[in-house]
């Protein structure tokens, strides 16, 4: 298990890579949780990163957040 935190507020999010630190040159299966309040947790992004011999081919996993619904008070 691995995570990774990218700071509120970065500029150009969609143009920066992040990567986390165990997954680095390990090939495999990788489930993907995004969470980020106060948007509906995404779970279960399945991820299968491959080797070419050498090094681990980059994988790019792209997700559309919606808001969780107001609740109200009654």
């Amino acid at each position: 298990m691995d995570s990774l935190v990218i700071p509120a507020g970065r500029p150009k999010l969609d143009a920066e890579r992040y990567a986390t630190p165990r997954t680095a040159e390990r090939p495999g299966n990788y489930t993907i949780c995004i969470r980020r309040p106060p948007y509906i947790e995404v779970v279960g992004v399945s991820v299968e990163v491959t080797s070419d011999g050498c090094h681990v081919q980059t994988r790019s996993v792209a997700a559309q957040l919606s808001l969780e619904p107001l609740v109200s008070g009654r």
